[in-house]
């Protein structure tokens, strides 16, 4: 009985499937199939296992590629998907901000001031939050109310 070079469990004739590599070293066939993801070679040797032996696992390394494929296509949808809802928000919130500069522009303060209101949840550390504070202070410095400026 031989171990496998892989797992370093046993193989038992007639039992396990298992392959030898061109210098006789023995590997079941499952963990053969893992192991040419990696690597057409001996893992103890490193001789290239025979276009005979690699042919048999042809199928599952396709099916292994086409699903590595498959995760990394998805990968980048999520991340394209994610990369277009920030552009959509920061495109959405320019909008915001240039209806209040028209509210300013026709001196609609108060209702101005109300719809920045609604935008108060954003921190000072952010960005968003830095210029609906810049706009509240315009706002408040046209009204001549400086302290609030």
């Amino acid at each position: 009985m031989a171990n496998c070079i892989i797992c370093h469990l046993g193989i038992i004739d007639g039992l396990d499937e298992f392959e030898l590599c061109p210098n006789g070293h023995p590997v079941h066939s499952e963990c053969l199939k893992e192991w040419l993801i990696h690597s057409s070679t001996c893992p103890l040797c490193q001789e290239k296992y025979p276009e005979s032996i690699i042919a048999k696992f042809e199928s599952f390394l396709e099916e292994r590629k086409e699903t590595q494929k498959n995760l990394y296509e998805n990968e980048l949808k999520r991340e394209s998907t994610k990369k277009i809802e920030v552009v959509a928000d920061q495109v959405a919130f320019l909008k915001f901000v240039e209806v209040i500069e028209e509210l300013i522009r026709i001196e609609e303060f108060e209702y101005a001031l109300s719809r920045l209101e609604m935008y108060d949840d954003f921190p000072i550390t952010n960005p968003k939050g830095q210029q609906i504070l810049f706009l509240k202070g315009k706002i408040n410095y046209l009204q001549g109310r400086y302290d609030l400026a």
